[in-house]
C-alpha cells in the first residue's frame, strides 16, 4: 500500500487510512495494481485468514517468576500460552517485555504511532532486569523506552515485585528512572509476586503479606455505622492472604443491620501456596462455600475472567449461584466498591 510492504493488520489499518490509495496485489503468481481515492480513515473492505495477519509473536524469555511454568496439568491449554506481542499490547493492553522487539520494529512501532503501550519493565537497572527476564536482551529496556518516549509513544509500565531481588533501593530506581520518563510513562503498577504450588526446579522465591482499605467508612452517615441486630447474613469469600485484613475491617467498621464473615477459600486447584483471590477457582468457590450460612455471597471481581462472568476453570457465574443456591454479588476492586455492597444489601436495594 502506497509503497509500502504490508507485514501485518498495525500496517495495513496505518496505511489503508489515506486518502490516495495506490494498492497492488499479487493474486495466483501476477501482481494486480489499483489506484484509488477514497474518504480519510474509510476502510478498504478487506477481510483477512487471521485476525493478525501474521501469527502471534511468541515469549523468548526465561523469567524467574513466570506464572506459566507453575501452572498445574489440568488447566485449559489458552493459559499455558507465553505471547509477547507488541502489537496486543497496543490493541488488547496486554503487558509486554520487548525483548524480541529490534531497532528496526522498534522504529516501525514509532512510525506507526503505535501508542500506548503496556510494558513489563519489571526493573530499570540493565543486569537486574537481564537476569529477572534470563535473557540479555532484557538488559536494553531503558534504551528502547527513551527511544520510544523520543518518538511520541506513550505506555504504560508494570512491575512483578519479587522479596530481596527487585524491592528495597531497585525499585525506588525503577520508580525514580520511570517517573523521569513522564509524560511518554503514563503509570507504573507494582505487583507482587504470584507464587502456586507447581514450582519444582524453579527459582526458589516467597511471596509478600497484603495490607490494604479504610477511607470510605468515615464519609458515611451515621445512622448507617451503628452496630445492631443484624436483619442480613452476608459471607465474603476471599482468598486466604486478604482474609485477616478484610475480617478486621468489617469487624471495625459495622454498617447498619449487616453481619459480615469472612470466609477464606484454599487454593486447592494451584495449590495452597497461592492465596490471593485473584486465582481463585468457581469450583473451589462452590466446595468450600456451601457450607457456610448466608443469604448472599460477596466475591471480588478479580476473581473472573476479564469482562465476562467466567472463572478460572470456566465455571460461569450463574452455574456457581445455581450450585450454592445463592446469589453471588460481585464487587469492585475499591475499598468504596465494598463498603456500597453492603449498604445496597442494608437499605434492600440488593
Amino acid at each position: 500500500i502506497n509503497g509500502e510492504r504490508v507485514l501485518d493488520f498495525i500496517d495495513y489499518q496505518a496505511l489503508s487510512a489515506n486518502e490516495q490509495i495506490d494498492l497492488v496485489m499479487r493474486r495466483a503468481g501476477e501482481e494486480i495494481e489499483f489506484s484509488f481515492e477514497k474518504d480519510d480513515w474509510e476502510p478498504l473492505g478487506m477481510t483477512f485468514d487471521s485476525e493478525m495477519m501474521s501469527g502471534i509473536r511468541m515469549c523468548a524469555n526465561k523469567c524467574l517468576f513466570c506464572f506459566v511454568d507453575q501452572l498445574p496439568e489440568h488447566v485449559r491449554p489458552s493459559m499455558r500460552v507465553k505471547d509477547d506481542d507488541w502489537r496486543m499490547s497496543l490493541m488488547m493492553g496486554n503487558y509486554v517485555t520487548l525483548t524480541n522487539v529490534g531497532d528496526r520494529e522498534l522504529e516501525r512501532i514509532i512510525r506507526r504511532g503505535a501508542s500506548p503501550l503496556y510494558i513489563s519493565v519489571h526493573a530499570t537497572d540493565p543486569e537486574l532486569r537481564a537476569h529477572l527476564l534470563g535473557t540479555e536482551r532484557g538488559a536494553l529496556l531503558m534504551d528502547q523506552l527513551k527511544k520510544l518516549a523520543a518518538g511520541g509513544i506513550q505506555f504504560h509500565t508494570q512491575a512483578v515485585l519479587c522479596p530481596n531481588l527487585n524491592d528495597g533501593e531497585q525499585l525506588e530506581r525503577t520508580i525514580s528512572e520511570i517517573a523521569a520518563l513522564y509524560p511518554a510513562a503514563l503509570s507504573l503498577a507494582l505487583v507482587p509476586v504470584g507464587l502456586t504450588a507447581h514450582r519444582e526446579g524453579l527459582c526458589p522465591l516467597r511471596t509478600y503479606r497484603l495490607t490494604e482499605f479504610d477511607e470510605a467508612y468515615v464519609e458515611l452517615e451515621p445512622k448507617w455505622k451503628k452496630s445492631v441486630p443484624a436483619r442480613h447474613e452476608l459471607a465474603i469469600a476471599c482468598g486466604v492472604s486478604i482474609a485477616p485484613v478484610l475480617r478486621d475491617l468489617v469487624e471495625n467498621h459495622p454498617v447498619t443491620g449487616v453481619h459480615v464473615s469472612v470466609v477464606p477459600l484454599v487454593n486447592h486447584f494451584f495449590g495452597e501456596t497461592v492465596t490471593v483471590s485473584g486465582l481463585l477457582t468457581g469450583g473451589d468457590l462452590v466446595d468450600q462455600m456451601r457450607s457456610v450460612s448466608c443469604e448472599r455471597i460477596l466475591i471480588t471481581e478479580v476473581m473472573l475472567r476479564d469482562g465476562e462472568d467466567t472463572f478460572l476453570d470456566d465455571m460461569t457465574l450463574s452455574e456457581a449461584e445455581r450450585a450454592l443456591n445463592r446469589p453471588i454479588t460481585v464487587v469492585g476492586r475499591r475499598g468504596e466498591d465494598l463498603l456500597n455492597a453492603l449498604l445496597s444489601v442494608a437499605k434492600g436495594e440488593a
